[in-house]
């Protein structure tokens, strides 16, 4: 997931916070929508439309307020088989349930740590993104972004353990 590089959090070469996914572990699932009107009835295949949205969420109260004001809605396993769903499961019931647990697993289970502002460059496609950032001091070569690039800058990740709140 990712958040506006320009929330203030920046290490000395002006990175910004990033976790990622360790060894063996499962992606994190975020609620989202997608709709194609290809279904029966609709426009014919060469001019359909299909759109895809990532719903978000206040971060009041998580890790993620320190770095933006909104989040994408994180989902259990079990909650992103109820998303997904929706003949059992009616939104209106559903929702408020999923946003408060997203809120818990924001509390529970994210890590965040700085990573270089490379990053946020689409050209740039190296492993070294995903690495915290050395020390203070002990950085070598330019993380700086290319002029002009203002891509987000943030992901999220399981931690490896944290004790339930």
């Amino acid at each position: 997931t990712h958040a506006p590089e320009t929330t203030g959090f920046a290490s000395e070469d002006n990175a910004q916070w990033h976790s990622v996914l360790k060894e063996g572990e499962a992606p994190l699932l975020f609620a989202g929508l997608f709709e194609d009107d290809a279904s029966p009835g609709g426009r014919p295949p060469a001019t359909r439309d299909c759109s895809a949205t990532i719903l978000t969420m206040d971060s009041a109260n998580t890790p993620m307020a320190d770095i933006h004001s909104r989040m994408p809605v994180l989902l259990s396993p079990a909650d992103a088989s109820r998303w997904l769903n929706a003949n059992e499961n009616p939104f209106s019931k559903l929702f408020p349930d999923l946003l408060s647990r997203s809120k818990q697993l924001y509390r529970t289970t994210v890590d965040l740590y700085p990573v270089t502002t490379r990053v946020g460059n689409s050209r740039y496609e190296s492993a070294d993104c995903v690495l915290p950032l050395p020390k203070r001091g002990t950085a070598t070569g330019s993380t700086q972004k290319p002029r002009g690039m203002h891509t987000l800058d943030f992901f999220l990740a399981p931690a490896e353990k944290k004790k339930q709140s």
